[in-house]
């Protein structure tokens, strides 16, 4: 297998935007330029550093990763003129593999090998209801004039949760558009990709239905430098606290990460556990609404936007770690708070499920108030204090063991060039 001649085109929403997908691409396709030396192109579908995240961009073009702009930026699910530019980027540049990450990428090259034509009359008949922007109408009235593209390419699709998209408006068009895409169209998408990397048991089930070549690949961020530098990092030791613990939380302050289930439960545990604090890490468009909220407990703490280093030294003075979310992939914030061995207290969605095992922490329901504080004084109680330190150290091994990023990319890389009959069984 020779990687040098091999062009592999990366595709995903926009790679400024701060969250977990967006570092594993990022870290994904860096390992592979400095490692691999496939020649690498990078297109976004939605936008180019529309996040104001431009020292990302610095990074791919000195490793020598070419980037595409989209033409028309949009984050509809699916832009006819934005399909034909990436569709004459794949024939100019002779790409050999198109890797893609999140729906609206997807979707877009499906439309690209079923013909952008046959795709607007799809989406114009059978799914009125989507909804189409005023531009994507306008967008597909030149669409007869396009051929079908000829598909010369293995096609990677990494689908990062157990779903397809994300309901982000809580309206009955989005909930609408939601069940149509993860229902229907991803079944189109996904009956045609060549391989599809998954990031949970639960994940694969699903797709093994549309799909018998799909693989279970966590998307994992935590690699052998980042354990050297947790190492050096941890100042705290292993002994018991003499007063109070400290529970953290850091994620991007959103509805779907239930920030503020978690203060109104800690608000109320914290009255029987008056030294107990909480620090919650991030920034996002709820953080004046969950100040608001925490604004008459002494003990929780906001820290705001963190660097990686800021994050490892935070976890390293803290005792037990929370995420409460609704809806997750594989959240690189846990794999963090894993490898600077902290316990867990989550939520049972997603990859959090096969990354957080008993030895390790505490899974409960979503929106489950009452087994949060439950949970909070389970952790609380001196007699468990002996507990949740093994629970932290069977963490960090967890981690070292199965989740290192090298190990999770090497095995991408080479599925692209290995076609295995029964992959499920991997």
């Amino acid at each position: 297998m020779t990687s040098e001649k091999q062009k592999i085109l990366v595709v995903t929403r926009d790679i400024s935007y701060v969250g977990g997908t967006e570092k594993f691409i990022e870290e994904y396709i860096l390992y592979l330029a400095y490692n691999k030396k496939p020649i690498i192109y990078l297109y976004e579908t939605d936008g180019h550093n529309a996040f104001d995240n431009p020292k990302i961009y610095e990074k791919l073009i000195k490793s020598g990763i070419k980037i595409y702009k989209s033409k028309n930026p949009c984050n509809n699910f699916w832009n006819p003129e934005n399909a034909h530019h990436l569709s004459e980027i794949i024939k100019i540049e002779k790409i050999n593999i198109v890797h893609t990450f999140l729906f609206n990428p997807d979707f877009t090259i499906y439309s690209i090998i079923n013909g952008l034509s046959n795709t607007r009359h799809l989406l114009q008949t059978q799914y009125k209801d989507l909804n189409l922007s005023p531009n994507q109408k306008n967008n597909m009235l030149n669409l007869k004039k396009l051929p079908q593209t000829q598909k010369n390419f293995t096609w990677v699709s990494s689908k990062l949760c157990d779903f397809s998209v994300a309901l982000e408006e809580n309206t009955p068009l989005w909930k609408l558009r939601k069940k149509i895409i993860d229902n229907e169209l991803e079944l189109l998408v996904s009956s045609q990709t060549d391989i599809i990397h998954v990031v949970s048991k639960k994940a694969q089930q699903k797709w093994l239905q549309m799909n018998k070549n799909v693989r279970l690949s966590p998307c994992c961020s935590i690699g052998k430098k980042d354990i050297i530098q947790i190492n050096n990092t941890i100042q705290k030791t292993t002994s018991t606290p003499q007063k109070g613990l400290i529970f953290c939380t850091i994620s991007r302050l959103v509805e779907e990460k239930g920030l503020g289930l978690l203060i109104k439960s800690f608000q109320t545990h914290n009255k029987s556990h008056p030294d107990d604090k909480l620090i919650i890490g991030g920034t996002g468009p709820l953080e004046k609404k969950l100040k608001k909220l925490a604004k008459n407990s002494k003990n929780i703490n906001f820290i705001g936007k963190l660097t990686r280093s800021q994050v490892i030294n935070t976890l390293s003075n803290s005792h037990v770690f929370v995420l409460l979310s609704e809806s997750e992939g594989f959240p690189l914030t846990i794999q963090e708070a894993m490898a600077c061995s902290l316990p867990i207290l989550a939520t049972n969605v997603g990859g959090i499920l096969d990354l957080v095992q008993p030895n390790c922490g505490k899974l409960i329901k979503p929106n489950d108030k009452e087994m949060v504080i439950k949970k909070l004084s389970w952790y609380s109680n001196p007699q468990n204090r002996k507990k949740i330190i093994k629970m932290g150290k069977e963490s960090k091994k967890r981690i070292h063991k199965y989740y290192l990023k090298e190990n999770v990319i090497e095995k991408i890389f080479f599925s692209y060039f290995c076609n295995i009959s029964n992959p499920q069984n991997e």
